[in-house]
């Protein structure tokens, strides 16, 4: 039996680069990487950290930390950090059109996305 391909729960590699930013919405969570350099990482010691975001004015997006909601932060939309924010949750066949038959040869990376209704296994 041959593993299916995993494919990336980036925003932007899930909705594409023209389409990805209508999907970072108030109130949306994702899974954010920071450098050991960063302000986010010095407050919650980890490099992946859930953000929430909070407020949106001008392309800029304004977030906090879920472990850590006192401190506001922000970065721009399409930026790189918007492109690599990671699904906090994905459900494929509501947010996708892709056919369903195409799911007989990927999964989706688990690792920190949630996948909802769907059979996220190896299984073929």
């Amino acid at each position: 039996m041959s593993k299916k391909k995993v494919l990336s729960t980036t925003i932007c590699e899930v909705f594409g680069k023209d389409h990805f930013a209508e999907h970072i919405v108030v109130g949306a969570k994702f899974w954010c990487y920071f450098g050991s350099e960063d302000k986010q990482f010095r407050l919650t010691k980890r490099s992946w950290n859930v953000i929430t975001i909070t407020y949106i004015r001008s392309g800029v997006v304004f977030y906090t930390l879920d472990d850590n909601p006192s401190v506001e932060f922000h970065f721009e939309l399409g930026s790189i950090m918007s492109q690599q924010l990671e699904l906090y949750e994905l459900d494929p066949l509501k947010e996708l059109t892709l056919p369903v038959e195409i799911y007989e040869f990927f999964k989706w990376n688990d690792e920190r996305t949630k996948i909802i209704n769907f059979d996220n296994s190896d299984n073929e």
